[in-house]
């Protein structure tokens, strides 16, 4: 068998000193599947750039760090992709944690996979609730997804993705604040790429994040990538109103 691909994590981070060491060790226990693990700090001021260096003096080569102010989540991501080496890029939040071993699980499958994302189960916790469960369980139907009024199929914090996928495709677009996402798979999906459903739980998901406290906002920049490359209004509306309508009954109940 040839050599496996090389794997690089990249996670951003603000703010993140209670949860950004339970990531960083998650992705050094399967330090044998991974090149690197970068973070892109956008200038913490609780402590978490004094973990990151803690860290990185111990693990160095490894953890590879980068402090400095950006212009919002997608540039953070963007920073990353251009920090990482390797030929398939994870990407995991300060505050969620891959399953255990599973890069080891996966390395085999890019080998096989050629261009295609893949993308597996999440497991979503509540720390308010200490309750969790799993979504994500769609394979894959290019017939079906990121179609107007249509779910897509991949949970992006479980995606691996080729470098060669974002040297074509492209990087996450600074226009889309929560939803970048969501903009850089449906592009994908427009330019052919494939997706490959893996029926694991990849990646463990806090919930609380920016999409979770704003999902209408989250909503509204989904309409307006739609709207901005497949050229359709009317079903995409459909779906941002209706998206509306379901959040308003649930806070009116």
């Amino acid at each position: 068998m040839s050599q496996l691909p090389t794997v690089s994590i990249v996670t951003p981070s603000f703010n993140s000193a209670s949860t950004i060491e339970r990531c960083i060790d998650a992705v050094w226990a399967q330090r044998d599947q991974v090149l690197e693990h970068v973070v892109v700090d956008a200038g913490s001021t609780d402590g978490t750039v004094d973990i990151l260096n803690k860290l990185a003096a111990e693990r160095p080569d490894f953890l590879r760090i980068d402090v400095r102010r950006d212009r919002g989540i997608s540039h953070g991501f963007n920073r990353g992709l251009d920090m990482a080496r390797g030929e398939w890029i994870g990407i995991v939040n300060a505050d969620d944690w891959y399953a255990e071993g599973i890069i080891g699980e996966l390395r085999p499958m890019m080998q096989q996979a050629g261009e295609a994302i893949l993308h597996g189960r999440l497991r979503q916790h509540d720390p308010e609730t200490g309750q969790s469960r799993e979504v994500g369980k769609l394979a894959y139907d290019p017939a079906k997804h990121f179609k107007p009024l249509r779910k897509m199929p991949a949970q992006h914090p479980t995606c691996f993705v080729p470098r060669t996928v974002y040297d074509r495709v492209g990087g996450f677009s600074e226009n889309f604040r929560i939803a970048m996402d969501y903009d850089f798979l449906q592009r994908a999906h427009l330019a052919g790429v494939p997706f490959t459903y893996v029926p694991k739980v990849i990646t463990n998901f806090s919930l609380g994040g920016v999409s979770t406290q704003a999902p209408l906002a989250a909503a509204r920049e989904m309409f307006a990538s739609q709207v901005l490359h497949q050229k359709q209004v009317l079903v995409p509306l459909m779906r941002y109103l209706g998206k509306r309508l379901e959040i308003a009954r649930k806070r009116l109940s």
